[in-house]
């Protein structure tokens, strides 16, 4: 087995980096084009039934029991 190598082939090129910008974790945008949606559910079974089978990654996470509470009732008026 050989031993590591000081140069690897999978370095970037330093031409890629230069027109990188470093930006911050917002967005900013007006605060009118921000609609609330009460009620609504995440649809696990119509998102399974177009081909987005995403429910088991949520459950092997622990999401479920947030979902679960996420898709219960909701009261807009308290």
């Amino acid at each position: 087995m050989a031993g590591p190598s000081s140069s690897s082939s999978t370095k970037i090129p330093p031409f890629m980096f230069k027109n990188l910008q470093i930006v911050g974790n917002e967005m900013e945008f007006p605060e009118s084009e921000l609609t609330f949606l009460s009620e609504k559910i995440v649809d696990f079974e119509s998102l399974s039934a177009n081909g987005f089978n995403v429910k088991q990654y949520f459950i092997s996470q622990g999401w479920d029991k947030y979902f679960d509470m996420l898709n219960g009732p909701i009261y807009p008026d308290l």
